[in-house]
This record gives structure tokens, sequence and C-alpha cells, in this order.
């Protein structure tokens, strides 16, 4: 039996996003510009479970499928052994490096612990798996777990990269700013101010 991220889990995960934003949007007064970036996070992480959980098979064969097996240990080289999976674990956590911020105010220290946060439910999500099952068609591996956390440290750095980038064109070109910039603004400064009194 092949479990999938069908139409009725899509269906679930829009209700619930539904709640969320009502939630955020009432009890929290969170503003609209706020909303669309926790849509967009929202979405992203639905992409993320599909990606990394789904299919499951149901009626795999433990013999072939046994739990001694389910794991790798042994890291890769990153230039020697650099192969399409390594690239696409990096690509899938970028984004949640680079949205969280968007959300909440964070530094390097606490990005990373939620990196680890995200990186470990995934692969205990896909362990838990096994254990219901008995068999599973993916495998823990530590590779996933280090290219994943450096997908979630890059994807900060280009959340920095790009406030400065935001903060000079809206300089250069003094575009008019409506509300969903001036809420990126705020943002962008706030990091750049951080950043400033860091260094100082």
């Amino acid at each position: 039996m092949l479990i999938d991220f069908n139409y009725s889990f899509r269906l679930l995960s829009a209700l619930v996003f539904i709640l969320l934003a009502f939630y955020l949007r009432l009890k929290k007064l969170r503003s609209f510009s706020y909303l669309l970036f926790f849509g967009a996070f929202y979405f992203y992480m639905m992409l993320v479970i599909n990606y990394t959980q789904f299919p499951i098979i149901t009626d795999l064969d433990p013999t072939y499928h046994s739990l001694s097996e389910a794991f790798v240990f042994v890291p890769n080289h990153p230039f020697t052994d650099f192969n399409t999976s390594m690239f696409l674990n990096t690509l899938l956590t970028i984004p949640f490096g680079f949205l969280v911020p968007f959300l909440k105010k964070v530094n390097f220290k606490l990005i990373f612990k939620y990196g680890l946060i995200l990186t470990l439910s995934i692969e205990l999500l896909q362990l838990s798996v096994y254990l219901l099952l008995g068999a599973h068609n993916r495998h823990i591996d530590i590779n996933d777990f280090i290219y994943n956390m450096f997908g979630v440290i890059l994807g900060y750095f280009l959340f920095k990269l790009f406030c400065v980038i935001f903060l000079s064109l809206m300089t250069k070109f003094k575009i008019d700013s409506n509300t969903f910039l001036e809420f990126i603004l705020k943002i962008a400064k706030d990091y750049q101010l951080k950043n400033k009194q860091a260094e100082n």
C-alpha cells in the first residue's frame, strides 16, 4: 500500500493554514505582509514534509529493508563524493534559513538551533516510520543531516545579503515604499543595526 501526500493531506494542510492565519491576524495582530511571508513559509514546510516523508510504502519486505540497514553514519567527502542527493539536501533547507528571519528575530546561534530542530525532526520522523512499519523506503543518513544544516546556514547568510542589497537599492533609486516594502525595510534595517552593534 502506498500512502502519498494526496488531496486529503493538502486539504487538511490548507484548513490548518487558514486557522493559523486567523489566529495570527486576530490574536497576535500580525500584518498582512507578515501573513504573506508566513504563508510562503507554511507552503514551503508542506513541500519539505512531502519531499522527505512521502510516499510511505506500508508493505515493504522487512527482510530487504531492515532497520539495521536504515542508518548511514559515514559522511561523504564534499568534493570527491558530491552527488545529486547532497545538492538537493542543501537546496531543500535554504528557504528555511532565508524565510525564518522574516517571521522571527534570530541571530546565527538561534537559526542554527532551529536548523537542528528541523533536520533532526526530518530524520526522527523517518525513523518513526521504520519503527511503526518495520520497513521504510528511506534512510536515516548523516549526509542528509549535514547538508540540510549547511542549507539552513547558507539561507540565513543569503537573507543577510538580501538585506544589504535591498537597503542599497531602496536608497539609491529612492523607491516609493508601500505597506509590503515597509515591512521588509523595517526587518532589513533591524538586522543591519544589529550587525553594527555586534561589530562595536
